[in-house]
């Protein structure tokens, strides 16, 4: 199988670890009128307990590849479903969920949002429309393991063209499988610019008075 950061997912799996069971990695996405990534976050769940210590995955490879990064615990606390611990460096947020069940939970949230950060998302503005596209890429990190993918975007417009499983709106869902992720080159996705907030109704109130002049003057 093509390997996991083949859709720009920060190689959050990619410990040197062989896994089995079900894992699920959710991608979430959200693009601004600018054309700009807003927010982005990514969770790995169903993760086994095959680590050696907390804080070993938000410190080990899967997120300190991209930059040499410092890890400060922020908070440490114990819940009815198991320990959450947060790490902080200067441009991520990391948590990790330890359950009950044997089972660890990612999440990881950039704070700054950077194309160093992000590879493999491109955004570009045309005749009026956003267009966002994540390509698939071959990677060196090639795993047998089965993992389904979930992405979810949320665009600043009305999506009008994608090739996603489902499109409602301004927003957009990828849910691909091990029989899957593997045969799609490009996620794609095209939505409208929308209008200057309260611009609609400024428009409206402008015919609404023009409408009303020309029938006073049509009257006299």
């Amino acid at each position: 199988m093509i390997g996991l950061k083949k859709f720009g997912i920060l190689a959050l799996l990619v410990f040197g670890l062989f896994i089995t069971g079900c894992v699920t990695i959710d991608e979430h996405v959200k693009v601004n009128k600018d054309g700009e990534i807003e927010d982005f976050w990514v969770s790995v769940t169903g993760l086994p307990y095959i680590v050696k210590e907390e804080g070993s995955l938000c410190k080990g490879k899967g997120l300190s590849n991209y930059k040499e990064s410092k890890w400060v615990l922020k908070d440490r606390r114990i819940t009815n479903d198991g320990i959450v611990v947060v790490y902080e460096s200067h441009d991520m947020i990391c948590k990790e969920y330890w359950f009950n069940n044997k089972t660890v939970k990612l999440v990881g949230k950039f704070k700054t949002i950077s194309s160093e950060s992000i590879r493999g998302i491109k955004i570009t503005k045309e005749n009026g429309y956003i267009i966002f596209e994540q390509y698939s890429k071959e990677s060196s990190d090639a795993t047998s393991v089965p993992i389904n993918i979930n992405v979810y975007l949320e665009m600043p417009g009305k999506i009008v063209e994608s090739n996603a499983d489902k499109v409602e709106g301004n927003k957009a869902e990828w849910h691909l499988t091990p029989n899957t992720y593997n045969k799609i080159t490009k996620l794609y996705a095209k939505s409208e610019i929308p209008l200057i907030p309260g611009f609609e109704t400024i428009i409206a109130v402008i015919a609404i008075i023009s409408g009303l002049f020309l029938r006073d003057r049509i009257r006299y």
